[in-house]
């Protein structure tokens, strides 16, 4: 009887037990969930805010528009931005050429840049491409090979805001005199849950590779 007792005991201890490990299990992913939608919601939108500038917008030897890598075979909606921008700056008298850098090492988007500035009325002879740039560092160490060649010292520089600060700084430090001109990429930071995803994507990055430039020495 006492065996029958003790057993019933133990096993009604295990089954609390279990139950205990997954209330404790739905509990801390109910906490890691509630963060997540915290940091998504709230706390990235902040540090998106404290990377964005002025934008500073005047004439200048040159606009410099800074690439990504293709997107399923077809440009980003942020690179596609910053071309539509940079050609409304041309189109503006701001800057005769267009020097198209970055692409994620793909020339085939830097060319696929090019041609649609061509298609909006650019001339071929005003497009530039700068087909050796595999990261910001390397962008702004050729893009400053391409401006000495043409005495060239100024540039608006196109980008997407959170990297416009880091983007200055490096290509500064090649004594290119730089004048800001982000895009408008989320007008209120941000509309939806999705754009609060893709702001988390595009932010949490950048300040990783603000610590790494600065780690280097490059900003």
């Amino acid at each position: 009887m006492f065996s029958e007792h003790a057993e019933h005991g133990l096993t009604t201890m295990k089954i609390w037990d279990y139950m205990a490990g997954i209330n404790g299990i739905l509990l801390a992913g109910a906490l890691l969930l509630g963060g997540l939608l915290v940091g998504v919601k709230w706390v990235t939108p902040m540090m998106g805010r404290a990377l964005i500038v002025t934008s500073n917008i005047r004439e200048a030897d040159a606009i410099i528009v800074l690439g990504d890598a293709l997107w399923d075979g077809t440009l980003s909606e942020r690179t596609l931005r910053r071309t539509v921008f940079a050609i409304q700056l041309h189109n503006r008298g701001l800057a005769k050429h267009l020097v198209f850098s970055g692409g994620g090492g793909s020339e085939a988007s830097l060319k696929r840049m090019r041609d649609l500035a061509i298609d909006l009325g650019v001339p071929r002879e005003n497009t530039i491409l700068d087909t050796e740039s595999t990261s910001l560092k390397v962008n702004a160490d050729s893009v400053q090979e391409i401006f000495a060649r043409r005495n060239w010292r100024s540039a608006l520089l196109v980008t997407s805001p959170w990297q416009m600060q880091r983007a200055v700084a490096v290509f500064s430090r090649n004594d290119l005199i730089i004048y800001e001109a982000p895009i408008i990429f989320f007008e209120s930071f941000a509309d939806s849950f999705r754009e609060d995803v893709v702001l988390m994507e595009a932010v949490i990055p950048e300040y990783l590779s603000r610590a790494y430039y600065r780690w280097k020495g490059w900003m």
